[in-house]
């Protein structure tokens, strides 16, 4: 792998920022807060975007697209109780068009789980 596509390829740290930046809400009037926990990931081979994600799901033209299977847990922190939700995804990852890292989730991988904690 070149130097420019080793600055491509996500690390297990630039996933979960990204999923932060999907799944992590601060609370408002209207709905909780909610924090996002990478448990684990597994990464694919990176290839170059296809014309379809690049049509119909946005991802940039020339845009180096990494697989994963990610697993995570979702917090929602209601007054009485913090509801966790465990999901397995199958995702993909690439810097979008501003060069930041971007996720966009898919496929359910395994059933999604819920258990409830104390506030």
């Amino acid at each position: 792998m070149s130097v420019g596509a080793a600055a491509d390829a996500p690390t297990r740290d630039t996933v979960e920022k990204a999923l932060k930046a999907r799944w992590d809400k601060t609370a408002t009037g209207s709905s909780p807060r909610s924090a996002v926990t990478l448990n684990e990931l597994k990464l694919g081979k990176p290839y170059k975007a296809t014309a379809q994600e690049v049509q119909v799901e946005g991802i940039p033209k020339d845009a180096t697209v990494t697989p994963v299977v990610v697993d995570f847990t979702v917090r929602t922190y209601y007054a009485s109780e913090i509801q966790a939700v465990r999901r397995g995804r199958e995702a993909v990852v690439y810097k979008d068009k501003m060069d930041d890292w971007s996720i966009m989730t898919g496929s359910v991988k395994g059933q999604d789980t819920t258990t409830r904690e104390k506030p």
